[in-house]
C-alpha cells in the first residue's frame, strides 16, 4: 500500500549509516544536491519502506530517509511516497535514540547538506538590511 508521509514523521531503525549509496556509488549529500537543484525529484528515488513499530512509522531505508529529512529541513519537500510493509528486520533495529537521529559514517558530501533554512532566511534578511542601510544613506545624501 502506498502512502504519503512527512519525512520527520518517519523514524530511523539504525544508529548509523554509510555516507554513500551502494548502487550506484554516490554520496548521500550529492543525491541531496541533485534533488535540491532539480536534477532529480523524490519520485526518481525508490520509495522507502515503512512499518508501524511501537505506534510510530519506522524504516530500514535509513540513507534515503536521511536525504528526505534533509530535503524537508531545507523546505524542499513536505511529504514523500512510502510503501507500507508489515515488519522491519530485527537486525536493523540498532537505534539508540528511538530513531530520532542517525550518525553518518564519514562526510555526506554535497553542498546543500551544510545549508539550513535559517541560513537562507538570514542571508535574505542580511541582504535586505544592507539594502535598507544603503537606501537610508542615499536619502540622507540627497537631503544634503
Amino acid at each position: 500500500m502506498s502512502l504519503m508521509l512527512r519525512p520527520s514523521d518517519i523514524y530511523y531503525s539504525q544508529s548509523s549509516i554509510s555516507n554513500h549509496f551502494s548502487s550506484p556509488f554516490v554520496q548521500i549529500g550529492e543525491t541531496l544536491d541533485d534533488l535540491c537543484e532539480g536534477r532529480l525529484s523524490v519520485y526518481d528515488i525508490d520509495s522507502i519502506t515503512v512499518t508501524k513499530y511501537n505506534g510510530r512509522w519506522i524504516t530500514w531505508d535509513n540513507r534515503r530517509l536521511w536525504v528526505f529529512r534533509q530535503l524537508e529541513r531545507l523546505d524542499k519537500c513536505r511529504k514523500i511516497p512510502v510503501v507500507q510493509t508489515t515488519s522491519v528486520p530485527y537486525f536493523r533495529l540498532t537505534s539508540k535514540c528511538d530513531g530520532h537521529d542517525i550518525k553518518v559514517r564519514g562526510e555526506p558530501g554535497g553542498r546543500w547538506y551544510n545549508r539550513s533554512s535559517f541560513a537562507v532566511v538570514k542571508t535574505i534578511l542580511t541582504g535586505l538590511g544592507i539594502g535598507a542601510l544603503l537606501l537610508a544613506a542615499v536619502i540622507k545624501f540627497l537631503d544634503m
